[in-house]
């Protein structure tokens, strides 16, 4: 009897536990401010090509037109394969920005893939020997933004073209 009540409590204290977990990593992510993107050298268009880091993701999804557009009031647009975006959260991260954003359809329509939010990860632009500007960007293609352990990584780079 005395093993039922111990194994009672260790249970619901491991509920309390992953609860408790829970809560503090939900308030941890949340963001109420807005966050301002303060380098002027990242406004503007910039277009590249995404591919996957997934070996078979990247053959069946193929290389991805890609398009950024970073507006002088932080507003995001652009598309990634067949899927457009017109608005999207930015957040500022240790190592840039992380911006995400609802896609409006799935980025090949042919696939079976339907992930629908894009996670696109910014550092800083460096300008190469011709004098143009070049921004490597990671992605995440995602079912959620809090957590999804089949998001497909991949990677762009961009080229200032505005």
């Amino acid at each position: 009897m005395k093993t039922k009540s111990t194994l009672k409590r260790a249970i619901i204290f491991v509920r309390m536990f992953a609860f408790v977990s829970l809560v503090a990593t939900f308030l941890g992510s949340c963001n109420s401010s807005k966050v301002t993107i303060t380098q002027p050298e990242l406004k503007g268009k910039w277009a590249g090509t995404a591919k996957f880091f997934g070996v078979d993701f990247n053959q069946e999804m193929g290389l991805l037109p890609f398009e950024l557009e970073l507006a002088a009031n932080d507003k995001v647009s652009g598309k990634i394969g067949e899927a457009h975006f017109s608005s999207g959260e930015i957040k500022k991260a240790d190592f840039g920005y992380e911006i995400q954003v609802e896609l409006d359809q799935k980025v090949k329509a042919s696939h079976a893939c339907n992930k629908q939010k894009l996670s696109i990860l910014l550092v800083m632009p460096v300008q190469t020997k011709d004098s143009s500007m070049v921004l490597d960007a990671d992605i995440h293609l995602k079912s959620s933004f809090f957590f999804d352990l089949s998001m497909q990584a991949g990677n762009v780079q961009l080229k200032k073209v505005e």
